[in-house]
């Protein structure tokens, strides 16, 4: 039985999966077996990995079933996989050498933390580096993070390592979601359990046409879900009126820059008044929806998006 389990939901992913596949080999930590589940794949992905299995037949596992989105992919692997810790990796990103030894020895030495995740770097379809860091307009946080988390998600799916005691406990993926699905999920871990962060670049997350979680809108609209969730269960109690709203009007200001990005003016200034009745002070943010426009700009040129 290994003492980490590695998750890989596959979907079309011929391009990519082999460069993924070969930094979990690549790992310093070998206590580890692969569970990839491809998703109802229509290219070679499926042959592809089959071929893995059969060469490394006591480390990799290969599931597959009809397509069904990764939430419903991941929960497979995770059902039919047995080590005490559990590890995302979507199919066309890449972990650093000593990403597993890194964390599994924080976990194993701190008993308190249930998961712990780390920075990322991000890269294009030809793994040329885009960004150093995913933190740079951004703060990640550790211990009790909830009230941080609910803000805005800075816990990257791919850097996590997760015990499975804390899945077992709170569940996993909810099939619903289909963009925030990590999300929903590390909010449910952080209401009750202590987070883990390792301040290094440990993953690299790639940017290029097919990406899912591209489609701004529809994850948009996923994290007011999540709000309406929440706000059911404590009534308003533990999370502040103002609080919601100004996450509210946060999402609003990513549509926002969505649109502006995508030149729909029209769109964009309908989310901005939005944003404006629900939380006024966030006119202050005006400025910095204009400098994360223009980063997109530059990342979309740099990626021929």
């Amino acid at each position: 039985m290994s003492k980490v389990s590695v998750i890989i939901p596959v979907y079309n992913a011929e391009k990519y999966i082999k460069q993924t596949i070969g930094s979990v080999l690549s790992q310093t930590y070998s206590d580890w077996e692969l569970i990839a589940v491809d998703d109802g794949s229509r290219d070679r992905s499926l042959e592809i990995l089959k071929e893995y299995e059969k060469k490394y037949p006591s480390k990799i596992k290969v599931l597959s079933q009809k397509n069904q989105h990764v939430s419903a992919a991941r929960n497979n692997g995770i059902k039919n996989s047995k080590g005490e810790y559990i590890a995302f990796l979507d199919h066309d990103d890449l972990w650093m050498p000593d990403k597993l030894e890194k964390q599994v020895r924080m976990l194993d030495k701190d008993k308190s933390t249930s998961l712990v995740y780390s920075n990322i770097q991000m890269i294009d379809s030809e793994e040329k580096v885009i960004e150093e860091t995913t933190f740079y307009n951004i703060k990640p946080h550790e211990g009790n993070v909830f009230n941080e988390l609910f803000d805005y998600c800075f816990i990257p799916v791919l850097t996590v390592l997760v015990r499975r005691s804390v899945l077992d406990s709170v569940g996993f993926f909810d099939t619903r979601f289909k963009i925030a699905e990590d999300y929903e999920l590390f909010l449910r871990i952080s209401e009750k359990y202590i987070i883990g962060y390792i301040p290094e670049t440990l993953a690299a997350y790639r940017l290029h046409p097919e990406n899912t979680s591209r489609d701004v809108e529809k994850g948009v609209r996923e994290e007011f879900m999540i709000i309406d969730y929440w706000l059911e269960k404590y009534k308003k109690e533990a999370l502040p009126l103002g609080k919601i709203k100004r996450k509210e009007a946060g999402l609003h200001i990513r549509l926002a820059g969505f649109y502006v990005t995508n030149l729909k003016v029209a769109k964009a200034a309908g989310e901005f008044l939005m944003m404006l009745k629900l939380f006024p002070y966030t006119i202050s943010h005006i400025p910095k929806v204009v400098i994360s426009i223009h980063h997109r700009l530059a990342r979309r040129r740099k990626t021929s998006f």
